[in-house]
């Protein structure tokens, strides 16, 4: 199929996880980065409806109250860093003797 490139740029920059809830709640964590920096440097957050609703030294800390008060609803948890992690992961090695 051909279409405009007008077209395929809208269609990727749609969200990729297919889940709306999701990616607007992390399009707020991004939004409140510099505050929340200033003032939870290096703990986690959750945000629910835009707003930072549970800190918390880890991530399981955050998610269980978080799961208790709002169910299973769209959560965005991440670590407040200036720049996330980044997790290098090997890959399986075949040794041939």
């Amino acid at each position: 199929m051909v279409i405009p490139f007008a077209a395929y740029q809208a269609l990727v920059a749609q969200p990729q996880s297919g889940d709306l809830g999701f990616e607007q709640e992390r399009t707020a964590f991004q939004r409140l980065l510099p505050e929340l920096l200033k003032t939870h440097r290096g703990e986690w957050v959750a945000i629910v409806d835009g707003q930072p609703v549970e800190f918390g030294p880890d991530f399981s800390s955050v998610i269980l109250p978080v799961r208790q008060r709002f169910g299973q609803r769209p959560v965005y948890v991440h670590e407040i860093l200036e720049r996330p992690r980044i997790y290098g992961i090997t890959s399986p090695r075949i040794i041939r003797q």
